[in-house]
């Protein structure tokens, strides 16, 4: 299984980590996952992140994948990592597989089917917030593990409305949420977005300074517990597979 993956199961359970990524077997697992985007400055940003320790790491906007893993050289071998493309093709894939990568974010547009028929690497496939929710279900079957969702034009405080948008896509599909965040939210923020289905938070390095990073990174470990109730229903992330047909059912009983 993917780091990545292995990494949000944990969270997701509520279960200490049995290894690295930034944190030791003696803390509680975070609140959510934290990823790392870098989008530009593609030297620094991977510095920040090596330092910060997050649980993953998207390169984006550098389309040769041997050019995304000599930059991973610089994080600490345990951080998994990989590429943010517009498609993906399969010799784009187990160029990454081959590397070293442990994740892979695209669009749907132009992705062929045997580019995301591993399963030793994380899928992550984005997706627009105005999708139909007619086609959640069919997005819900697609063999990707992650939906990531972008949300950078957000601003703070958080709306209802912004938060319904989430939940429309997290409580009709059976895959992991990440939401693509270009400011860290508040602490009652972080909680709201948990109860509503996020799973995790990716931050672009060149939006926020190192320092909101760590901030963010401390806001997430220190989230309280989610309720027994709430985290029941939130550990209901089921392989596509294990629904009749590939569809998975609507989230409403078994997603936060």
């Amino acid at each position: 299984m993917s780091k990545l993956l292995d990494r949000m199961e944990q969270i997701n359970l509520g279960a200490s980590p049995a290894m690295g990524f930034g944190v030791s077997r003696t803390q509680k697992p975070p609140g959510m996952a934290l990823v790392g985007l870098v989008s530009s400055g593609h030297a620094k940003g991977i510095k920040a992140l090596a330092k910060l320790g997050p649980d993953g790491v998207i390169v984006s906007g550098l389309d040769d994948t041997s050019a995304v893993e000599e930059l991973a050289k610089a994080l600490d071998g345990e951080t998994p990592w990989g590429a943010r493309l517009p498609s993906l093709n399969e010799e784009q894939a187990q160029a990454l597989e081959k590397g070293g990568g442990d994740l892979v974010a695209f669009a749907m547009q132009g992705t062929s089917v045997t580019a995301v028929a591993s399963e030793n690497m994380a899928r992550l496939l984005c997706i627009e917030m105005d999708v139909d929710p007619e086609q959640l279900p069919a997005i819900g079957a697609l063999p990707v593990d992650a939906l990531v969702l972008p949300m950078g034009g957000v601003a703070a405080p958080w709306t209802l409305q912004e938060l319904a948008s989430i939940s429309k896509i997290s409580r009709r599909v059976s895959q992991y949420i990440l939401v693509e965040v270009s400011q860290p939210p508040g602490p009652k923020e972080l909680e709201a977005l948990r109860n509503v289905g996020t799973h995790g938070l990716v931050v672009d390095t060149a939006a926020v300074s190192a320092k909101q990073l760590a901030e963010l990174k401390t806001a997430l470990q220190e989230m309280p517990r989610q309720r027994s109730e709430r985290r029941d229903r939130a550990a209901a992330v089921l392989p596509t597979s294990a629904f009749p047909g590939g569809f998975a059912p609507e989230q409403e009983e078994s997603r936060a």
